[in-house]
This record gives structure tokens, sequence and C-alpha cells, in this order.
């Protein structure tokens, strides 16, 4: 439960690398959550917290570590019903084809990287476009 002083709005955050930023954070630090020997899984947390604050968060997260995808291959299992992503169209309409669009050298490499995740995760596949 946030505090009683707690207002914030959803304009004050923003995407930035798949991840929700508070605006008002000047920095994020990455905590550690894996045990000794395991793949190290992080979470981000804002500098405002005090070192109880992130010793608390990360002593929950790890208890409950076992709730979260940590990566797509953790959410195989889930019904395509859940989360898939469907055109309705017209039966019997032709598809209409549009321009190619441009897109910016670096936010097609942060795009190709997430693809390339999704592939490998098996969660999309590659389809071939027909006129």
């Amino acid at each position: 439960m946030p505090p009683s002083n707690f207002s914030m709005t959803f304009k004050d955050f923003i995407w930035k690398d798949d991840i929700l930023l508070n605006i008002n954070v000047k920095t994020i630090y990455k905590v550690d959550v894996s045990y000794p020997g395991e793949e190290p899984q992080f979470i981000k947390i804002g500098s405002q917290l005090s070192t109880k604050e992130t010793k608390h968060y990360k002593k929950l997260v790890m208890e409950y570590r076992d709730i979260f995808a940590w990566s797509y291959k953790n959410l195989k299992g889930i019904p395509p019903k859940v989360d898939q992503h469907t055109i309705p169209l017209i039966p019997g309409a032709k598809p209409i084809c549009q321009k190619e669009r441009r897109m910016n050298l670096r936010l097609q490499l942060v795009v190709k990287a997430k693809l390339e995740k999704l592939l490998e995760a098996g969660f999309t596949k590659p389809v071939e476009i027909t006129d």
C-alpha cells in the first residue's frame, strides 16, 4: 500500500528499454536477486530509496522470485489465447499493401534484439508475405 502522501500520475512515467521509469528518479540501480552460483537476475531500484528499503525489496523479491518471468523463456506454457494478437479481417477482403516505414537505426537495433529474443523463446514466428 502506498503512503498517504503518495501522489503520482501516469504522466510521471516514461517507457525506456521496455521498462516504465519514473521521470522524477535521477538514478536507477541494478540489484542482483540471484543466489550464489545461479545466473544473475536483476531488479532495478531508484536511488531515492534508503538502504533499508532496498534491502527490504531485495528480500521480498527473492522470497517470491519464482512467480516472476525473468525472460521470455519463463513464459512458456501460457495459453496463446491469453496473449495472442489477432487482426480481425473481413472475409474475402483483399489486404491493402502499405508503404515501407523507415526506422531510426538505433531503434532498429533494439527492435531486432527484442525480436530475436521472442523468436528464440518461440513466442513469435516468421511468416511469408504474399500478395
